[in-house]
């Protein structure tokens, strides 16, 4: 057993804590499962003989019964850290199927959800601006070759998929030089 002494800012203790250290997997399943403590159900799969089917089964079963259904997300991230191959990562999420419902309710994954759609949209809007700024490009070097080094100066910076897209309009519409740098002066002012 250890202890931690939590030191107010003069040093004195203001709190002690007492914590057991515990290697979970030397802990069979079989004596986690026997504690009766539903809320250690989620780390079966980490114990000693925890890497099997049978095991999360079991992980399910007594949260179900229990009606701990807020220990399901848990247990769901903690199994898919253990199931790393493709074909056992399969069976285990399809033993989580029947409680799709109830897992998507949740609020962690109300939060992972959440945090996938904010990166998928970052990703999306990053290839968006790759492909305007390569059209723009592609235009520039098709009929204003000579200002090709000036363009990629003046869009590497913008970050803003619509005035590429407006860059794009008004260059192909360009009759000259002297319009391209004029659209490329708005952008310019446009990114400070």
């Amino acid at each position: 057993m250890g202890q931690y002494v939590e030191a107010t800012d003069q040093g004195e203790p203001a709190r002690l804590f007492y914590y057991l250290t515990i290697k979970l997997w030397e802990v069979p399943t079989q004596e986690l499962l026997q504690s009766g403590l539903v809320g250690l159900f989620p780390l079966l799969p980490l114990a000693k003989d925890g890497k099997q089917d049978h095991v999360v089964e079991k992980m399910i079963d007594g949260i179900a019964t229990a009606g701990q259904w807020h220990l399901l997300p848990l247990s769901k991230v903690i199994a898919g850290l253990v199931f790393t191959d493709d074909v056992e990562y399969q069976q285990m999420l399809r033993r989580f199927t029947m409680f799709d419902d109830i897992l998507e309710e949740s609020r962690v994954y109300q939060d992972i959800l959440r945090k996938g759609v904010v990166k998928g949209v970052e990703q999306g809007t990053k290839q968006e601006l790759a492909r305007d700024r390569q059209t723009v490009l592609a235009i520039i070097r098709g009929r204003f070759p000579d200002l090709l080094n000036v363009t990629k100066q003046y869009i590497d910076g913008v970050q803003d998929p619509e005035q590429l897209q407006n860059l794009v309009i008004k260059i192909s519409l360009a009759q000259d030089s002297h319009e391209v740098r004029l659209a490329l002066a708005e952008v310019e002012h446009h990114k400070q």
